[in-house]
């Protein structure tokens, strides 16, 4: 059995992958199984996922995971590999500092027979907007957005 605490990424949030390495930096990718091999990945709610070992340290697939789970930077989790089931386990660890968030306002309308709702929440430095149909979120995305870029910008200065 091999079970390691990982703090999820701002990049692994961006591209929805998770690293296989623990908060000391050990890297797992190679004790846990074969590159492209798929596995089973049960989370700590029971809910069954099939990712892929890819590269040297990755598991990928994990979209499904990410957004049913609403996984954010700095989110901690224990990754346990059973390799006698080929079954990685994903665990949610608490927060140290929970996020405190509040319901700033919502909209609700229907139209066509379906029930619509849009609802604002202060999410520490970020308001979240969420859209729902029928109860179930459809949509949403946070204000201000966080910038994807890696690179810092340029003057056009710099070019001239």
């Amino acid at each position: 059995m091999i079970e390691f605490e990982h703090e999820i990424t701002q990049p692994e949030v961006d591209t929805h992958y998770i690293n296989l390495t623990d908060k000391g930096g050990n890297r797992y990718g190679s004790q846990i199984g074969k590159r492209d091999k798929v596995f089973k990945v049960v989370d700590d709610a029971g809910k069954e996922f099939e990712m892929k070992r890819h590269g040297g340290n990755q598991l990928t697939g994990c979209t499904a995971w990410y957004n049913e789970r609403a996984i954010k930077v700095g989110a901690e989790i224990k990754i346990r590999f059973d390799p006698h089931s080929a079954t990685i386990y994903l665990l949610s660890q608490p927060s140290r500092n929970p996020p405190t968030s509040s319901l700033l306002g919502s909209v609700s309308l229907t139209h066509d027979g379906d029930y619509y709702e849009i609802r604002c929440i202060a999410d520490g430095e970020v308001v979240r907007v969420s859209g729902f149909r029928d109860g179930k979120q459809v949509g949403g995305f946070d204000f201000p957005t966080t910038p994807k870029s890696r690179r810092p910008q340029r003057a056009i200065s710099d070019y001239i």
